[in-house]
């Protein structure tokens, strides 16, 4: 009798998207083409290369390596590392991101198509907003659970009930864990991450390091540079001190001479 298989778990599906901020970093204006770039559809029709992208600055100006808003644009290494994973639905278009007030033309970013979209949300378990009972493209989550026998396996789709959804299986999640990115979040589907208060975090971070910087400097007093010299002067008279002194000669006399009591007259022995 054969051994039976052992029974393997379904996969887990995470959202993807950027960290969410309430303020601190740089957003992107789409651009002026005839793309629909939250279709799913493969793109046919030429584009520039580069693509040129504006960047918004009315938030903020931290780099991020990804961005969703109309466009889907990421760094070179997110998409590296993207199909390192296995992904291969993807469409990728070399881009650069512009801020001309700051005289900034940034490369190594593309804008992105994921070709094709998945009905996969469990709406049993998921709580929907859905109010004109449309069933796709805009529907709202206020918690979003996949079901992994309609997504098929697939390791990264948008969803056809929300078209600004980006899920990806867990074989991207752990590729994605081995490096560190600027503002990407991959998160469980049913959670909604608080935003960031980058303001706060960089001033508990100033903290933290001035913190630091006080407590190395009670290990390690800094000596003033009189007080260096005066030390150094010190030390010497110490060594010196610690020397036995040489019997000095009398001035005048080169050579040493017995006294008058002890000298015997001439002529006498």
């Amino acid at each position: 009798m054969a051994p039976k298989k052992p029974l393997t778990s379904s996969p887990v599906y995470y959202q993807l998207q950027p960290t969410p901020v309430l303020e601190g970093v740089y957003d992107v204006r789409k651009p002026d083409l005839e793309v629909r770039w939250l279709s799913g559809q493969s793109i046919s029709t030429p584009l520039p290369n580069p693509i040129e992208i504006e960047l918004d600055d009315r938030f903020g100006t931290r780099m991020a390596d990804i961005f969703i808003r109309g466009i889907l644009v990421m760094s070179d290494r997110l998409v590296a590392a993207i199909q390192r994973a296995g992904v291969t639905n993807l469409q990728t278009f070399p881009a650069v991101l512009n801020d001309a007030q700051r005289g900034l033309r940034l490369p190594g970013f593309q804008a992105v198509q994921i070709v094709g979209t998945i009905k996969a949300a469990d709406m049993k378990k998921s709580i929907a907003h859905d109010p004109d009972n449309i069933g796709r493209d805009i529907v709202g989550f206020q918690k979003l659970v996949i079901d992994p026998k309609a997504a098929r396996g697939a390791l990264m789709f948008r969803m056809l009930e929300s078209a600004s959804t980006i899920i990806v299986h867990e074989k991207v999640k752990q590729e994605l864990d081995k490096e560190q990115w600027q503002f990407v979040s991959v998160h469980p589907t049913d959670e909604k991450p608080f935003p960031l208060d980058l303001e706060n975090w960089a001033a508990d971070f100033q903290e933290v390091l001035q913190a630091g910087r006080a407590a190395r400097s009670k290990k390690k007093p800094v000596k003033k540079k009189g007080a260096a010299r005066k030390s150094k002067a010190t030390s010497k008279s110490k060594r010196a001190a610690s020397k036995p002194k040489a019997p000095s000669r009398p001035k005048g006399r080169s050579r040493k001479q017995a006294s008058p009591a002890t000298r015997r007259p001439r002529g006498k022995r």
